[in-house]
């Protein structure tokens, strides 16, 4: 539940900051919502900022691509040799967005265990 809470959460600061920053201003976002709130795991910050960031631009882009008829991805398909269609080109700006997303979310994880205290009793058995 707190995966999908922080995934929600990345999207929605994302979509907020996107209308009144440039495009990167998704980094700021997935860090400090990764930052301030704890994952057990860094896989799992990976996973919440790039699913966070790649949905939104998913959802973000075909919106748009459907809102205007496909004209200017057609004209950018024809920019790229290996993107033959406009939702190829969908797909490739989420996995942009998203391993933008994911790299900050594991940055913000990292940077908040630096912080946190480590136990010291390294003989204690963990179960």
């Amino acid at each position: 539940m707190r995966f999908l809470f922080k995934i929600l959460l990345i999207s929605f600061f994302c979509s907020g900051l996107q209308i009144f920053f440039p495009w990167w201003s998704i980094a700021l976002a997935a860090f400090f919502v990764s930052a301030a709130l704890k994952s057990k795991y860094a896989i799992l910050a990976f996973l919440e900022g790039f699913l966070g960031v790649g949905l939104l631009w998913v959802a973000y882009t075909f919106y748009i691509d459907n809102n205007t008829n496909s004209i200017l991805s057609n004209k950018i398909v024809q920019l790229f040799p290996y993107i033959d269609t406009p939702m190829m080109l969908i797909v490739f700006s989420a996995l942009v967005g998203g391993l933008v997303g994911a790299m900050s979310s594991l940055s913000g994880h990292y940077l908040r265990s630096i912080f946190e205290k480590q136990d010291n009793n390294v003989y204690r058995r963990r179960y």
